[in-house]
């Protein structure tokens, strides 16, 4: 699939969310009609489950009761993993990714609906999943620096990152981090800019030299890879983050970060639901 096709869809969003939702398809567990119990083991997809996060809810479940088991992924192939168990459904829960991914889910029927009795505490504008999958916190997508790096050595927006010659040296996602949900929200922010509605994949054609450019001219990390240790171990300048990251990554990476610019997309982080 074009670039263009892929990023359509979360253009017309602009925001980015991790949630959690009920699959309408049959695990091993729902396959009898009976409801889930604390007692099953609940298979769970998510994108939210590295540094330690896996590991403590699976601990904070069990002392409910719960006996999960975290399957661990990019927020991307969350959403093309579950598509393609459509049939053959192996989740029970997924918590992660983002409203458009799940949205997708929604249309292709993988979604059970449910209810929450705190859905009312959410601004209405944030509760976009029509009974399918609810809102709890909320982040935003930042470019980050170390702190010491003088501001005139860095952009002032986004676009400042797709001219045609190199002028900062930052990160790019790989062929593999494309996957996850963060890259993809710091791509379609680069295409907003360039939003078109007559036009085929929703942008100008003008959008796709500045994305060349983009990718071109930054450099490119293996995984795994923290969004932070590029600039930690001097290969960048200038990388991007989601929000709660920020509090980690002097203790991780040794630097104080500063925040460059941040996007109009936000990363919403979603409640544990089961089958």
């Amino acid at each position: 699939m074009k670039m263009g096709k892929r990023m359509r869809f979360g253009l017309r969003w602009l925001a980015l969310c991790s949630m959690v939702v009920l699959f309408a398809g049959c695990s091993q567990q729902s396959q009898h009609g009976a409801k889930a119990s604390k007692a099953a083991k609940i298979v769970l997809y998510s994108n939210s489950l590295s540094s330690g996060r896996g590991a403590w809810l699976k601990k904070e479940a069990a002392k409910a009761g719960f006996n999960i088991t975290p399957v661990s992924l990019g927020g991307g192939d969350v959403i093309n993993r579950l598509v393609s168990e459509k049939n053959k459904p192996v989740a029970d829960v997924v918590y992660g990714s983002s409203q458009f991914g799940f949205t997708k889910l929604q249309q292709e029927g993988i979604l059970k609906k449910f209810d929450v009795n705190w859905k009312n505490d959410v601004p209405a504008g944030d509760n976009q999943g029509d009974g399918y999958f609810y809102p709890l916190t909320r982040q935003v997508i930042i470019q980050i620096a170390d702190s010491k790096t003088p501001k005139s050595a860095l952009p002032t927006a986004w676009s400042d990152l797709t001219g045609s010659s190199p002028k900062y040296k930052y990160m790019v996602p790989n062929k593999t981090g494309i996957n996850g949900q963060t890259s993809q929200v710091v791509i379609a922010t680069l295409l907003n800019k360039y939003k078109d509605p007559s036009a085929p994949d929703g942008v100008s054609p003008k959008a796709w030299p500045a994305i060349k450019n983009f990718f071109k001219n930054g450099r490119q990390f293996g995984n795994p890879q923290l969004f932070s240790n590029p600039i930690a171990k001097k290969q960048a300048t200038i990388s991007y983050t989601f929000s709660s990251d920020l509090l980690g990554i002097k203790k991780v990476s040794g630097f104080d970060p500063q925040v460059i610019n941040s996007v109009l997309v936000q990363k919403i982080q979603f409640n544990l639901f089961w089958v």
